[in-house]
């Protein structure tokens, strides 16, 4: 299913648009019907949505980019009711959390500007499809060893 995925990603059917208001009801409610067993599924395996949910909008006429912001708001409750289930038993290393969240932080600014600025929606989709590849043969690796 990964390779099927990064070989649609890499080889998109037609340029989508940057413009939200260019995605149709339609496939709004594609990815909307899509999102929910990919979420469940992702939830079971206790990893987050995006590996498939990025490919799967972008196959329903989202552009990489949208898909792609569309997926950082779409996990954003998950994480957090995940960090909320853990709170009461949770140690922190006071440290390595502060250090994070300001790299974290700086690092996602700079990544944005870079990206918005920068990088075609087309080159971003080639560049997951290959992260999606990487991640398929990861997993064939410790599958068959």
């Amino acid at each position: 299913m990964l390779v099927f995925l990064a070989v649609r990603m890499a080889l998109p059917k037609g340029a989508a648009s940057e413009d939200v208001h260019a995605i149709t009801d339609r496939s709004r409610a594609k990815a909307s019907v899509a999102a929910a067993p990919i979420s469940v599924f992702a939830g079971f395996l206790g990893v987050g949505p995006g590996f498939l949910l990025i490919p799967t909008l972008t196959l329903v006429g989202y552009s990489a980019r949208l898909a792609a912001a569309t997926n950082s708001v779409a996990v954003t409750l998950p994480s957090f009711s995940a960090f909320a289930s853990h709170l009461g038993s949770a140690q922190f290393d006071w440290p390595t959390v502060i250090v994070t969240s300001v790299v974290s932080v700086i690092g996602a600014w700079l990544g944005a500007r870079f990206t918005a600025g920068r990088v075609k929606s087309a080159t971003l989709s080639r560049i997951f499809a290959i992260a999606l590849v990487a991640l398929a043969a990861q997993r064939a690796w410790i599958l068959l060893s």
